[in-house]
């Protein structure tokens, strides 16, 4: 479905229940139909390069969702219910609008990269010490507040081009 010009999902998406793979990379989407919390076999959720705006919190819904590519969107948040995707382990919200993060992002134990490179965050929530699993953070072009040491010590690489990163 990538590269095809998509401008919208049909709620009967929600009716695919076995489908493993969503690539939808650079289209014109700009939401998702609240049926995508269906989807119960979905591992891979590719929608970068598009014009998403909003997440529907059903997203939250997909148990065995491990990687969420985001990136080059038009997201200003993500729901609360992405902390419930316990089973995520690469998530990708790169050059978005995010002037924050939810808390619950800290739910995301199985999470070993994550990217929020060229967004707007200027903190990120203290929860983000619990994601013990986390091999790679990029916090690469945020107007970030300097980080205390202590916060970043279990990553095993940092990427964080043109940003404060320690106190």
């Amino acid at each position: 479905m990538g590269d095809n010009l998509l401008t919208s999902f049909p709620q009967s998406i929600g009716g695919m229940k076995s489908i493993k793979m969503l690539n939808a990379f650079n289209n014109h989407l700009t939401g998702l139909p609240e049926s995508i919390g269906s989807l119960q076999s979905l591992n891979d959720l590719i929608l970068g390069e598009n014009e998403i705006t909003t997440i529907p919190d059903t997203l939250g819904l997909l148990p065995n969702l491990q990687r969420l590519e985001l990136g080059e969107n038009q997201l200003r948040t993500l729901p609360e219910s992405i902390g419930d995707l316990h089973a995520l382990q690469v998530l990708k919200v790169d050059a978005n609008l995010l002037a924050s993060l939810p808390e619950t992002l800290g739910n995301l134990t199985s999470l070993e990269e994550l990217c929020l490179e060229f967004n707007q965050l200027t903190s990120l929530p203290v929860t983000i010490r619990h994601l013990t699993s986390l091999n790679w953070l990029d916090i690469s072009g945020n107007p970030l507040e300097p980080l205390p040491k202590s916060l970043l010590k279990w990553i095993r690489d940092l990427e964080a081009r043109e940003c404060a990163v320690t106190r």
